[in-house]
């Protein structure tokens, strides 16, 4: 199980502090400490020290804590012991160096002060409040708002970046007053004072001088490492596969590059036999055969999409963020069921490996346009011999916009004005905190290159700010698993980060590099497979199919929560009442803005009314998901998901 925390940091009383084992939801399964003020409960493992006032909680691992032990700690003291200890000696200051993927709470009772961090990717969470001077934290929002004295209304700000597919920085969460502690900092807990803290940011360390055959070779060594690191101390994990090449090579290098090969219980695939352009059964057969791993497949058949995200905030109090979890679900569950205790996936593939497009500006803000010319010319997709308009429009795109400083765009973008970055069923003041909160080019205040600087961002405070970790642990740990992400790893992340910009540019294929390291280990027909495939025709039929209607009725109710951020009579004229195939922006804008909108009415009508979502199952008879799971080539076990599934 999934280590879970929560806890009440309160110096001028214990108000509400009993309430942290009850708030995890965990019942007898939960352990308590405390020291002074200090009250925090815990569930699964998670390393603990209490002595002389000291608390010490490490949920997580902490990959050198070698480098922290003084010789008399070694091979005697605990994870607990060694960082209690460094922090006696060094206070705040043994943040700086630690590595891994943790939470960790210290507390030192004879001093009256402590602190708790997040590591530097924010692969473990934590959220808090700060309301009438005492501080709640937690694994998940939820059990903030069980140890809340009263719900928090939502952030308006927050609501209105949901709405367009942004995330806020900062911190913020979708509820005003409760934050997440962003990755590489810390609270810090000082005679009844909480501040937040930075202890860690990216900094630019050059590139690797090294020959291209070598550089490859290091990172397929790299990769293993990371799913190494990933299914540590666990005896039976699988992969969440799709014939795309990200998992392919997670599935790849953990069944053919580690010793002893691991993640070989089997894969979990979702197929869709009803449309030929999102099925990758036969690039699916292919990779299982070869790498020799039993597949499990889910026949996706339709159903609703807006079940489950009806059900999902009566679960999590957030809204649901990614469509495909009305069929990801019963996977995971399957996996489950087999035994499983973990499943691995190819998220941040994309970001990781993509080309470094920041590089076009690097050579512009260099005066060499003809070498940014010539790059822009090696993007994924440009082919042999690019049309000259289509290459002149990206090296505006990525050269020009990207070489320009980021109080130019602030600038431009008060000269367009208010409206002009929102969409027209925004109601006025929507549209303002959009304009007040929305930082497309935020990572130009990194230092160093563009195009480290942009990318540094994005696999760091990017993908935390997006929640792409959460959501994945959440839905895994409803079917009873962990989740774990190779491509998201630390180590990972800092060797990529040194890799030679160029080499990520080649015109024909996207994430040269990750081909090459990966030769060998999965079929060709994956490995150099130019395409990509998408699920929209999936997500078209329940989005513009049977669920349309009720997206339709639920946000133009005159009771629907969201007319406090859009305009009812545009929002029906602009996007409801045009049909999805015809919509200016095209049926994939019309799907997303569709799916935001009714998973934030979904969460907002949840929060006001406990029983909305039951009603509006029953009401609107949205037709659950149909589905085959199969074991090919055993018989299909047919079944019907159930809609109130999240």
């Amino acid at each position: 199980m999934r280590s879970t925390l929560a806890g009440v940091y309160a110096p001028a009383g214990p108000g509400g502090a009993p309430a942290a084992a009850d708030a995890l939801g965990e019942g007898a399964g939960a352990r308590v400490a405390s020291s002074g003020p200090l009250v925090v409960a815990w569930t699964g493992a998670g390393g603990h020290l209490q002595r002389d006032g000291m608390l010490c909680l490490l949920v997580g691992q902490v990959a050198n804590l070698e480098t922290l032990a003084r010789p008399a700690e070694h091979g005697g003291g605990s994870g607990a012991q060694i960082l209690a200890a460094a922090y006696r000696r060094d206070g705040e200051a043994m943040l700086e160096g630690l590595h891994g993927e943790f939470v960790l709470l210290v507390w030192d009772g004879a001093a009256g002060r402590g602190l708790l961090a997040r590591d530097r990717l924010g692969a473990r969470p934590l959220f808090f409040s700060r309301a009438g001077g005492t501080l709640r934290f937690a694994s998940e929002v939820r059990t903030v708002l069980a140890l809340a004295p009263r719900r928090p209304e939502p952030n308006r700000a927050a609501v209105v970046q949901w709405l367009v597919g942004g995330a806020p920085r900062g911190g913020a969460t979708l509820y005003e007053g409760i934050e997440t502690l962003e990755p590489g900092h810390h609270l810090r807990l000082d005679g009844g004072r909480v501040e937040v803290r930075r202890h860690w940011e990216p900094i630019y360390a050059g590139t690797l001088s090294l020959p291209r055959e070598e550089l490859v070779g290091r990172l397929r060594a790299e990769i293993a490492g990371a799913v190494d690191r990933s299914v540590a101390g666990v005896d039976a994990a699988g992969i969440l596969l799709s014939g795309g090449l990200d998992s392919a090579s997670v599935a790849g290098v953990a069944t053919g590059a580690l010793e002893p090969p691991r993640a070989t219980a089997g894969a979990y695939s979702a197929v869709f036999p009803r449309h030929p352009s999102a099925d990758e059964s036969a690039l699916i057969d292919g990779l299982t055969q070869r790498l020799g791993l039993r597949s499990v497949r889910i026949e996706v058949l339709g159903g609703s999409m807006l079940a489950s995200a009806l059900a999902y905030p009566g679960v999590w109090q957030l809204p649901l963020s990614d469509p495909n979890s009305f069929f990801i679900g019963p996977l995971l569950r399957r996996a489950a069921e087999d035994g499983l205790e973990l499943v691995l996936d190819g998220e941040g593939g994309d970001e990781l490996f993509g080309a470094a497009r920041g590089l076009i500006a690097d050579r512009l803000r260099a005066g060499h346009p003809l070498a940014a010319l010539r790059l822009t010319g090696r993007l994924p997709g440009a082919g042999d011999r690019p049309p000259w308009r289509p290459l002149v429009r990206l090296l505006a795109l990525h050269g020009v916009r990207g070489a320009l400083p980021a109080q130019v765009h602030q600038a431009a973008r008060r000269a367009r004005g208010v409206h002009s970055f929102a969409p027209s069923w925004f109601t006025p003041g929507s549209a303002r905190l959009l304009f007040e909160t929305h930082d497309s080019w935020a990572w130009k205040r990194l230092p160093g290159p563009r195009w480290w600087a942009q990318l540094a961002d994005g696999l760091t405070r990017g993908i935390a700010a997006r929640g792409v970790r959460d959501h994945a642990r959440r839905r895994a740990q409803a079917a009873g698993l962990e989740a774990a992400h190779p491509f998201l790893d630390g180590q990972l992340i800092d060797f990529v980060l040194r890799l030679p910009p160029e080499l990520s540019f080649d015109p024909h294929r996207s994430r040269p590099l990750l081909r090459a390291s990966v030769a060998g280990l999965i079929p060709d027909e994956v490995r150099l497979r130019a395409g990509k495939t998408y699920f929209d025709a999936t997500f078209y039929d329940a989005m513009a199919g049977h669920d349309r209607s009720a997206v339709r009725r639920m946000l133009l109710d005159p009771e629907a929560e969201i007319r406090a951020f859009v305009d009812p009579e545009r929002l029906r004229r602009d996007l409801l009442d045009v049909d999805p195939r015809e919509h200016a922006l095209g049926a994939r804008f019309w799907m997303a803005s569709a799916w935001r909108l009714a998973t934030a009415e979904s969460w907002l009508r949840t929060q006001r009314d406990d029983g909305f979502a039951q009603r509006a199952l029953e009401r609107w008879d949205l037709r659950a998901p149909s589905y085959e799971l199969r074991d090919p080539p055993a018989s299909a076990v047919t079944g019907t998901g159930a809609r109130n599934s999240p």
